[in-house]
C-alpha cells in the first residue's frame, strides 16, 4: 500500500525478556524466529553501546528499537484489531505502538489500486492523533515554493492548511541555497526551459544545461544529476547522449522489470561465500579481505561489483568492530538492492518519476516531449514527486508545442524561464534505441535444460559484464551467442519481438541466478541442474 507505510517499533524497557514475551503476546510463530531475535538484540546492544561511547554518553540508554526488515515475521500481515486487543494486554513497562506514516501528496500508484482513503480511515479507525510533518530537510526554499504552488490546488488533501516549509536550521539560508551567488543565469531557481518538440532535441537542450550545471562546480559527479521522465521511451535520446559522450548512467527500473541486486552473479558470489556458515560472525574487514581476493580489487566499470564492493564498505561503516552475524549480513545485502536511494557514483541517473519515488538528487531535470496528457490529480502528484526528488537544482522541461499541464501555470519570483528551443545539431545516433532485455524478455529455462557439463555453462561463466555478444536466429528462436566461445549463452522468449532496424552491438548487462524450483511446474521436469545462471544484454538497434 503506497499511499500508508505502516511502520511498528517495539520499544523495550529488558532486553531479551520483553523480546520474548512480546514476541509470545503477539502469537507469532516462525521457525528460529526466537533464536533469531535474541542474536539480534545482543548485537544491536553493542553497536548502540558502542556508537555511545563514542558519542560521550555516559547513560546507555536501555530501549532499542529494531528495524522491521530484520523481522520477517512480524512484516507478515495481521488484523489490526487483533492487534491491537493483545497490545493492550500487554503488562507495563512493556508497550507496544502502532503508528501509521504517509503522504497523500506522493500517492503515484492509483493505476494498481491504491487510495488515499486508507490513510484518511486510519485516523478515525483508531482515533489517531495527527502530526503534521512539515519541515523539508532535502530541497531549496525555492524548489519548496514551486512544489507547493503545484500541489495546493489537489483536491482533498491532508496538509491544505499546513504547507511544506524549509526545515528550521536552514530557515536563513539563501532562497536558492549555495547556487544563488554560484549560477549567474539561474540563481538557484527552478528553471523551466522551453525546448524542441521532439525528443532528440529535448535531449540535447536539456543535457546542454546539465552541463552548465556541471561545469559551475568542480566537485560535481554524475552521480549528482537525474534525467526523469513520464514514460521510459523519452529516456532514449538521452541514454543515446550518454553512449556517445561516454558518460556513465543507470537506467531505474520498476520494482519487478530488472534484476534484484541478489540475484546477480557478483551478489550470489558473497550469498556462497555466508551461506556456508550462517551462525558465523565476521570481524571487522574480512569482507573486504574476501572481496579483494575474489575479485582483484575495484571494478568501477562494472555496476554490480561497484554496487558490492558499496555494500560491504557499509557494513563495516555501521557496524565498525562489532562481529556480525552472517545471516545478518546475508539479510542486509536483499534489502540493499531495494534502497531507493542509492546511486552509482560517476553516473548518470536516468528514470521514470515512478522509480524515482524515494530518491534524491542534486539535481533534477524533468522532461516533458507531450507525456504529460491528463491533468488529473494523480498526474499532478506524480509530478509533484519528480520535483521534489531535487536538493538543490530543479529544471523542468516545456515543449515549445504540446507542452504539459503543469510547468505553464508555475510563475513567480522562484521561477526562470529559459528559451532553448532553438534548432540543434543532432547526431544520427541519437535516433538509435537501446534495448535492455529483462527477466520478461528472455527463456529463463534455457541454461537449466542443458546437460551437465555442456559448453554453455563453461562459456556463462566466461563471461564479462559488458562483453559483446551476437544476436543468431535459429529455429524461429532468438539467441545470444559468446563471440569468445561461439557457444549460444541464452534464448530470448517467444514473445519478445526486436524491433525493426539493423542491430548495432549487443553486450552483456547482467547474469542472474536462477533455481529449479523457480520454474512453472508444467516445465520443471526439463530442468537437468538445480540451478544455472541467465544472461541479460543491451541490444542496440539503428
Amino acid at each position: 500500500m503506497e499511499a500508508v507505510a505502516q511502520v511498528i517499533e517495539v520499544a523495550l524497557e529488558g532486553g531479551a525478556r520483553d523480546f520474548q514475551a512480546i514476541q509470545q503476546g503477539l502469537d507469532l510463530h516462525h521457525a528460529g524466529f526466537a533464536e533469531h531475535l535474541l542474536d539480534l538484540v545482543q548485537t544491536f546492544g553493542l553497536v548502540h553501546e558502542r556508537n555511545c561511547q563514542h558519542a560521550g554518553e555516559t547513560d546507555i540508554l536501555r530501549a532499542r528499537r529494531v528495524s522491521l526488515k530484520h523481522f520477517p515475521a512480524l512484516s507478515r500481515s495481521f488484523p489490526c484489531s487483533g492487534f491491537q486487543k493483545r497490545a493492550e494486554a500487554q503488562a507495563n513497562p512493556r508497550r507496544v505502538s502502532l503508528l501509521a506514516v504517509g503522504d497523500d501528496d506522493q500517492n503515484i500508484y492509483t493505476f494498481c489500486g491504491t487510495s488515499n482513503e486508507f490513510i484518511h480511515r486510519f485516523q478515525a479507525d483508531y482515533q489517531a492523533r495527527v502530526e503534521y510533518l512539515v519541515e523539508n530537510y532535502r530541497s531549496t526554499a525555492h524548489i519548496i515554493k514551486t512544489a507547493n504552488a503545484l500541489i495546493e490546488s489537489h483536491q482533498g488533501r491532508m496538509k491544505r492548511e499546513q504547507p511544506i516549509r524549509i526545515n528550521h536550521a536552514r530557515q536563513h539560508d539563501p532562497a536558492g541555497g549555495r547556487w544563488q551567488k554560484s549560477d549567474a543565469l539561474a540563481q538557484g531557481r527552478v528553471q523551466i526551459i522551453t525546448v524542441a518538440e521532439d525528443a532528440i532535441g529535448q535531449a540535447l537542450a536539456a543535457m546542454a544545461e546539465v552541463k552548465r550545471l556541471k561545469a559551475l562546480d568542480a566537485n560535481a559527479d554524475w552521480s549528482d544529476f537525474a534525467i526523469l521522465a513520464r514514460n521510459r521511451a523519452t529516456l532514449d535520446p538521452v541514454r543515446a547522449w550518454c553512449q556517445m559522450e561516454g558518460v556513465g548512467y543507470r537506467m531505474c527500473d520498476r520494482e519487478n522489470a530488472g534484476p534484484k541486486f541478489h540475484q546477480t552473479r557478483e551478489a550470489c558470489r558473497l550469498l556462497d561465500f555466508l551461506g556456508g556458515k550462517p551462525a558465523r560472525r565476521l570481524r571487522a574487514g574480512s569482507l573486504a579481505a574476501w572481496f579483494d581476493r575474489r575479485f582483484g580489487g575495484a571494478h568501477p566499470e562494472n555496476p554490480w561489483l561497484a554496487l558490492l564492493q558499496q555494500f560491504i564498505s557499509e557494513i563495516d561503516c555501521v557496524w565498525g568492530d562489532v562481529a556480525v552475524p552472517s545471516r545478518m549480513v546475508i539479510e542486509d545485502l536483499h534489502e540493499f538492492g531495494f534502497d531507493a536511494a542509492r546511486t552509482d557514483r560517476c553516473r548518470l541517473t536516468l528514470s521514470t518519476v515512478h522509480a524515482a519515488k524515494g530518491r534524491e538528487v542534486r539535481h533534477v531535470v524533468i522532461l516533458d516531449g507531450g507525456d504529460w496528457r491528463e491533468k488529473s490529480d494523480a498526474e499532478r502528484r506524480l509530478y509533484y514527486v519528480g520535483m521534489t526528488r531535487a536538493k538543490e537544482n530543479l529544471v523542468l522541461c516545456q515543449s515549445s508545442r504540446t507542452s504539459n499541464p503543469f510547468s505553464p501555470a508555475l510563475g513567480g519570483a522562484s521561477i526562470v524561464l529559459t528559451d532553448l528551443s532553438q534548432p540543434l545539431h543532432r547526431p544520427k545516433n541519437l535516433g538509435w534505441k537501446y534495448l535492455s532485455l529483462r527477466l520478461a524478455g528472455v527463456d529463463l529455462g534455457f541454461g537449466g535444460r542443458q546437460a551437465p557439463g555442456h559448453a554453455f555453462y563453461h562459456a556463462v561463466e566466461k563471461l564479462d559484464y559488458a562483453e559483446a555478444l551476437d544476436v543468431v536466429v535459429e529455429g524461429g528462436r532468438i539467441e545470444l551467442r559468446s563471440r569468445r566461445d561461439n557457444i549460444i549463452v541464452g534464448r530470448l522468449s517467444r514473445k519478445f519481438a526486436l524491433p525493426a532496424g539493423k542491430i548495432v552491438a549487443v553486450t552483456v548487462d547482467a547474469l542472474v541466478r536462477r533455481y529449479q524450483g523457480q520454474s512453472d511446474a508444467e516445465y520443471a521436469h526439463l530442468n537437468k541442474v538445480p540451478q544455472w545462471w541467465v544472461v541479460l544484454a543491451t541490444i542496440v538497434i539503428e
